[in-house]
């Protein structure tokens, strides 16, 4: 078996029957280094097919695999000698060979996307009318948009999504529609919802705002409705 046909075959290991099985481990011998047969207590267990890892794993293309064999390649064996679940940026910038600023900025915005699935999450919770747009139309007005519109690099936005008009995407910028399309909620519900969540600086960055702007369109929306 070659070491292609061994990957393939570990993504699909729970679903193999006993004899494929066997088949794989047999091959993984040469590849992965492992043993094959269990232990009650290994010193280090690969996580997709639990046998015990001897020397530095073979098989890259592992999602758990990584270029360290003081860990025997295998980055859930560093956590669990680790003895503790979280790492710190030192440790996987140490693991991953990457500058701890690289880290530290990937560790902020994946927690920054889970934030948005939060928030999302709360939206729906309070019961706010959920929507989705239908591609073809004007993302602020909803008319129908023309050829010449959805060609229109100006106008246009993505997937047949666009506006009519200049005066429609200054009124309803595309900010505001990836808001909408996200959380599939009214934007000004979203922004009302997420800053009793968050500090409203953050909000605004974790919305894909550059800072104050969303305050200062807002303060203006507040000032010409109170004019009005």
């Amino acid at each position: 078996m070659t070491l292609e046909m061994i990957e393939k075959k570990l993504d699909q290991f729970e679903q193999l029957t006993a004899l494929e099985r066997k088949d794989v481990l047999h091959s993984l011998h040469k590849y992965a280094q492992v043993n094959h047969h269990q232990f009650d207590e290994p010193e280090s267990v690969c996580p997709v097919i639990k046998e015990e890892v001897r020397l530095a794993c073979g098989l890259n293309k592992c999602r758990y695999w990584i270029d360290q064999p003081w860990t025997k390649n295998c980055a859930v064996n560093f956590m669990t000698a680790q003895g503790k679940e979280n790492l710190s940026v030192e440790q996987v910038s140490l693991l991953y060979r990457k500058a701890p600023e690289r880290v530290d900025s990937i560790y902020k915005r994946s927690f920054k996307i889970v934030q948005r699935h939060y928030l999302r999450d709360m939206v729906r919770n309070r019961g706010v009318p959920q929507f989705t747009y239908v591609s073809g139309f004007c993302v602020a007005c909803q008319s129908k948009l023309l050829d010449e519109e959805l060609t229109n690099s100006a106008l246009r936005l993505d997937a047949d999504f666009g506006y009519c008009s200049v005066e429609c995407k200054k009124q309803f910028p595309p900010p505001f529609f990836e808001v909408e399309r996200f959380f599939q909620a009214d934007f000004f519900k979203v922004v009302e919802i997420g800053s009793e969540l968050f500090n409203f600086y953050y909000l605004e960055e974790m919305l894909g705002f550059q800072p104050n702007v969303l305050r200062n369109r807002l303060e203006k929306l507040r000032d010409s409705k109170g004019r009005g």
